[in-house]
C-alpha cells in the first residue's frame, strides 16, 4: 500500500499539504499559501509521513487555565460542565477526559481531551468553537475566571514611595 495518492493531504517533515504530483525522481505537495513543495523520493521516503486523508476520527485537546484563588468546589464542577458540553456535541465529538493537570506558575491548568467524529477539518474548527464558546459561557454563569499571566510584585516598606503604600 502506498502511504498517499495525489489528493491526499499529508504531513511530511515540517511541511503539510496536499499531494499534488508523484513522480518517478520528486514528488510535489501544493502549501497552504499557493506554493509549490518539492521533494526528492528519497527524502520524503525517510521522512515521517502522515496521510491526514486517511483519518476516521479527529483528537482534539485544549489547555483551559483557571485563576488562582478559585474555591475547590468551583474547580470540582470544571470537568463536570465540560463533559456536559461534550456530551451536548453528540452529532459532532465525543468526550474523552477533563482533569486538573497542574498548578500551574499562574494558572490552574485542566487538560481537556476529545474526538471528533469525522476528520474534516472545518467540522473540527466549527466543533472546536462551539465548544469554546459553551465553555466559556460556563465558566461566568459559575463565576469561574479565566486566568491570564500575573506577576505580583512585592517590595519592601523602604523602597516605597510616600504616595504609593506597600504591598504586603
Amino acid at each position: 500500500v502506498k502511504p498517499f495518492v495525489v489528493g491526499d493531504y499529508i504531513s511530511a517533515g515540517d511541511q503539510r499539504a496536499p499531494a499534488e504530483y508523484i513522480g518517478l525522481k520528486t514528488r510535489r505537495l501544493r502549501g497552504l499559501g499557493g506554493d509549490q513543495i518539492i521533494f526528492a523520493n528519497g527524502d520524503i521516503l525517510k521522512a515521517r509521513i502522515g496521510n491526514q486523508t486517511r483519518m476516521f476520527t479527529r483528537r482534539a485537546a485544549f489547555i483551559l487555565r483557571i485563576r488562582y484563588g478559585t474555591p475547590p468546589d468551583k474547580l470540582a464542577d470544571v470537568p463536570v460542565m465540560v463533559k456536559d458540553i461534550m456530551l451536548a456535541q453528540e452529532e459532532t465529538a465525543t468526550f474523552e477526559r477533563a482533569h486538573l493537570r497542574e498548578l500551574g506558575e499562574w494558572s490552574l491548568n485542566f487538560e481537556v481531551v476529545y474526538w471528533i467524529k469525522s476528520p474534516d477539518y472545518f467540522m473540527f474548527m466549527d466543533t472546536q468553537q462551539a465548544v469554546l464558546l459553551a465553555v466559556i459561557r460556563g465558566l461566568q454563569e459559575r463565576g469561574i475566571e479565566i486566568a491570564y499571566p500575573t506577576r505580583i510584585i512585592l517590595r519592601p516598606p523602604e523602597d516605597c514611595k510616600d504616595d504609593a503604600p506597600p504591598l504586603n
